[in-house]
């Protein structure tokens, strides 16, 4: 399943699986992982591309191997980063049930998983593949941005399933499922870039400099992805 095998240097414990198209990764991306994995005592946090993303049907993702190719270049030296194919090298949808039954049969038991995602994503989750086993698998961290107003839960799932989860005693911004898994709700610092806006830029000969690391915008110049002409390749820092 192509899953990254544990670090054996370090006790592995909680991990973190950062679920998204990234097409392409960006430095919003980059940056809601470094706080999560600080916030949470993450031992990593691996992001996992989605080869066919079920609920991005508006327009076709970039090839799967531009974006894991551009992911592996974003996380270049950063020691708590990783890329996993487990979504990439699978053929078709790109199920998250699938994929956190694969990880949970891959890890021992005593290895916390925590999916990270964005509220607006969250929002959506009722109408994900089996999402009510989604909880039982692993603990959600689902970004916000400063000042939002949480939804309350039986808004965003549907009553059977909003009556599986109580709030957690001794955090507030926090929902414990009957399995024991957590929600967590994590403010992270507001950068507000989104990945079809850099590709809108891109096809529009606009700067994208400090919204994606220079060396994505040098291969997203060496590939030619998205429309792009623009050929200085100092655009980006």
């Amino acid at each position: 399943m192509n899953i990254p095998p544990p670090d054996t240097t370090t006790e592995t414990k909680k991990i973190g699986l950062f679920g998204g198209t990234f097409d392409p990764i960006h430095c919003g991306h980059l940056r809601a992982g470094e706080e999560i994995r600080q916030a949470f005592s993450l031992s990593w946090v691996e992001f996992l591309p989605a080869r066919i993303p079920p609920h991005k049907t508006d327009h076709p993702p970039s090839e799967v191997a531009h974006r894991v190719a551009m992911l592996r270049l974003a996380v270049e030296g950063n020691p708590y980063f990783r890329v996993s194919e487990v979504e990439a090298s699978r053929e078709g949808i790109s199920y998250l049930v699938d994929t956190l039954e694969a990880y949970r049969e891959h890890y021992p038991s005593d290895v916390a998983l925590y999916f990270i995602m964005g509220m607006d994503s969250f929002q959506e989750i009722a109408t994900w593949h089996r999402y009510p086993a989604l909880f039982t698998l692993s603990h959600f961290i689902v970004i916000t941005r400063p000042g939002y107003e949480r939804p309350a839960l039986s808004e965003v799932v549907s009553e059977d399933v909003a009556a599986s989860f109580v709030p957690c005693q001794e955090e507030p911004d926090c929902l414990k499922h009957v399995s024991g898994h957590r929600i967590h709700f994590q403010e992270t610092t507001l950068l507000d870039i989104s990945a079809s806006r850099v590709r809108r830029w891109i096809r529009e000969d606009r700067s994208v400099r400090y919204l994606i690391p220079k060396r994505v915008w040098e291969y997203v110049q060496e590939n030619g992805l998205y429309a792009s002409r623009r050929k200085d390749c100092d655009a980006v820092d």
